[in-house]
């Protein structure tokens, strides 16, 4: 049986078993899986399958038969392939020489956006079912900000289907939810298919990401600091004085309902609050939100700052980030980093002598 081989049906491109050895009256054949390989129920190409590989003998024609040991010529037809007495009969061989790849990837959609603290949760679909061991996969993300960030792998091993999260943080900002580039999805482990095929862990180029629509992080604007630029000094009873308070982000103030203002701390002696009131014209800085005080009289401090974190008031008006959602209107605490007193040294008196 030396040269023989069969001929085995092995999806788009049909492989051969290779003559090992034989016995008295059996051969042996091997066949090594190759990549793209695939057969639900190994089996040769047909009753002809088993053939051999004639040297070649200077270009003349060469004519043999297989003969037994009595000098008997041997049918060398195989069982039809599937029928009784053939390899898928006798045998249940699955051949699985595909690789896994991703099929798609998609993201679950919140309606309006994402907000601080909540959590996206994105789907990597494969062709066929997969398996990690060692260390989890992760997918990489790019939702604005000076860091990449990775959404952690929270579900799927052993299926088709493996579920990431992310929890979104302080510094993200993304008008559309997205991975980082098609090498994006990344383990230090092993994912493979059941067979044990390496998976191929190419993502569709960004911005192919499944959804209805724009997924957007949506980061309320937040107080940065407050300041001003009237210098520093003493002023007394009805000089100007500016507050500007910075928001992260850019912010939209609407006054249809009322007008902003800040309640400031203008000395123990006052019983009634004093408000710096927003000034629009003044406000010329997407940023930055400008209010205006005189100093009254009774007005004393040596240090003018605010009443606490929450003397900023929309006052029946709105104060949002240009997505629509409001702002986070806390300021820093008075006298701490980014509050008006640690930032400036104005005094004020309003007391006669």
């Amino acid at each position: 049986m030396t040269h023989s081989k069969i001929k085995l049906e092995t999806g788009n491109e049909d492989q051969f078993a290779g003559h090992v050895s034989s016995s008295e009256n059996t051969a042996y054949y091997s066949y090594t899986v190759e990549a793209n390989d695939t057969s639900d129920d190994l089996d040769y190409h047909s009753v002809t399958a088993l053939f051999w590989r004639v040297p070649n003998h200077g270009g003349s024609p060469y004519t043999f038969e297989v003969l037994d040991g009595e000098g008997n010529t041997i049918d060398c037809r195989l069982p039809s392939p599937g029928t009784t007495g053939s390899l898928a009969q006798s045998g249940a061989i699955v051949v699985d020489g595909i690789a896994p790849r991703v099929a798609n990837v998609s993201v679950s959609h919140p309606g309006l956006g994402y907000a601080l603290g909540d959590t996206i949760t994105f789907v990597v679909a494969f062709s066929e079912k997969v398996l990690y061991t060692g260390d989890a996969p992760t997918l990489r993300l790019d939702l604005g900000g000076e860091k990449l960030r990775g959404a952690d792998y929270a579900a799927g091993n052993g299926t088709n289907a493996f579920t990431f999260a992310y929890q979104v943080g302080s510094g993200d900002d993304a008008d559309d939810v997205e991975y980082n580039g098609t090498d994006a999805l990344t383990t230090a482990g092993v994912l493979a298919d059941l067979a044990g095929n390496n998976a191929s862990l190419v993502l569709p180029e960004s911005g192919s990401i499944g959804r209805s629509g724009p997924v957007p992080i949506i980061i309320p604007p937040t107080v940065e600091s407050v300041s001003s630029t009237t210098p520093n000094g003493t002023y007394g009873v009805g000089s100007p004085i500016d507050v500007r308070v910075t928001f992260t982000k850019d912010v939209a103030v609407d006054e249809s309902g009322g007008t902003p203002s800040i309640a400031l701390d203008t000395g123990a002696g006052v019983v009634a609050g004093r408000y710096a009131v927003y000034d629009a014209a003044a406000s010329t800085t997407p940023r930055t939100m400008v209010f205006a005080y005189a100093v009254a009289e009774g007005d004393d401090t040596a240090d003018l700052d605010y009443t606490n974190d929450t003397a900023l008031s929309a006052g029946g008006g709105t104060v949002r980030g240009t997505d629509g959602v409001d702002a986070n209107l806390t300021l820093p605490g008075p006298g701490e980093p980014g509050s008006l007193g640690h930032s400036k040294d104005i005094a004020i008196d309003g007391v006669p002598p």
